[in-house]
């Protein structure tokens, strides 16, 4: 792969792999790893200390996190304790306060719609459209370059069109009037949306959801390919609601209930939407590379940013250890911990039992009853049950 140079603000720098073999637009910025990755100034530039080339790439136009070729970020967190952002949500995360609110409620009515949002999906998608094709050809590909609005046809929705990933917004924006009105439009829809529904307490917990995490609130009303009955909000609430109702949740301690509770709400948040019947792959990856970025926002000890990261990056190790491609000691050795296995159990089963009402009998092939399946299911867990046992004495 030839090395190619990228220049932000008159500044040239090599990073350190670049994604041109990925099908990133020129314009966006190779891997930066904040950090880590060795940025190499060229002329005058070469004795600049590294917190200055931080800064750079940091302040970079266009943010790729290391090692995702497909997703954006949006850019707007603020570092601060997640508690003086938005106390509901710490006590959500840090108590069992919320939990009946979302134990409770019925997701699944919303199905591939999403939850209802005043800001609605549609109206998003069709603002993001109208705004496009009101400007020349060559500036439209300019805007989508810079914002990241990889557009997909679909039957999903009335609109016709779903984005392929999460946008971005540029740290620095042009004056022209479409550049700002879609800045507009991403802001309005992902930082200052909230939720229409009637169950005021659930309300209150999804809101606050949305406030912290800008990236997911991105997802609402994401249609997927017509395996999965939700969209990917819906499938991620379900998941939580399960993972909630699991009788193994109330075993963990009030730090692992928050690491199953980022973790669950962060694991699908790098799914890309390919088409109608066309699934995305390498997701767990992408969602892992996101997570790693998101983290740097929250005031949470490493210990637990890692454990959180850990459980994202790992969350499609069923799928393997069923398939008899990955041991019972490997995926022991890949979560470390008893309580941290036990969060990757409550997770997998969850969310192999939120693609549709029938996906996980026909990939089991079991008969359709939750019994069978719970049974089935600790049956193939009691062998890395009985390896962390053994290493906890």
């Amino acid at each position: 792969m030839s090395e190619r140079i990228q220049k932000f603000d008159s500044v040239k720098f090599t990073p350190k792999q670049s994604y041109s073999s990925q099908n990133l637009p020129q314009k966006r910025i190779s891997q930066i790893n904040l950090g880590k990755d060795i940025v190499e100034f060229q002329g005058k530039h070469n004795k600049q200390p590294k917190s200055k080339i931080k800064k750079l790439a940091y302040h970079a136009t266009a943010f790729i996190v290391a090692g995702m070729a497909t997703a954006g970020i949006i850019l707007g967190h603020k570092k601060a304790k997640i508690n003086k952002i938005n106390p509901i949500f710490s006590d959500f995360c840090n108590s069992t306060k919320y939990d009946e609110a979302i134990s409770r409620f019925d997701f699944d009515k919303f199905g591939k719609e999403g939850i209802p949002l005043k800001y609605s999906r549609n109206d998003f998608l069709e603002d993001i459209k109208n705004t496009l094709n009101s400007v020349p050809p060559q500036k439209r590909t300019e805007l989508q370059e810079k914002f990241d609005l990889v557009i997909r046809e679909t039957g999903y929705n009335p609109v016709g069109i779903e984005l392929e990933r999460i946008p971005i917004i540029p740290k620095i924006l042009g004056k022209t009037e479409a550049e700002q009105k879609i800045a507009q439009i991403i802001n309005r829809f992902t930082k200052k949306n909230e939720v229409l529904i009637d169950d005021k307490e659930t309300k209150t917990v999804l809101d606050s959801i949305i406030k912290v995490f800008p990236e997911f609130t991105a997802m609402i009303g994401r249609k997927q390919h017509d395996t999965h009955h939700f969209s990917v909000d819906i499938h991620t609430l379900k998941n939580l609601k399960s993972n909630i109702l699991s009788p193994k949740y109330k075993d963990l301690d009030n730090e692992s209930k928050l690491v199953l509770k980022y973790s669950t709400i962060l694991h699908d948040l790098g799914k890309d939407f390919i088409g109608d019947i066309t699934p995305d792959k390498g997701h767990a990856k992408k969602s892992y590379e996101m997570t790693k970025q998101i983290m740097k926002n929250f005031d949470l000890p490493e210990s637990i940013k890692k454990r959180i990261i850990n459980q994202v990056k790992n969350h499609h190790w069923f799928e393997y250890y069923n398939k008899g491609e990955t041991t019972a000691q490997e995926v022991v050795d890949i979560f470390g911990s008893k309580s941290d296995l036990t969060i990757a159990q409550i997770m997998a089963k969850s969310d192999f039992a939120n693609v549709n009402p029938l996906f996980h009998y026909k990939c089991m092939n079991i008969a359709p009853e939750p019994q069978i399946y719970d049974d089935i299911l600790e049956e193939k867990f009691l062998p890395l049950d009985e390896i962390i046992n053994k290493t906890a004495k």
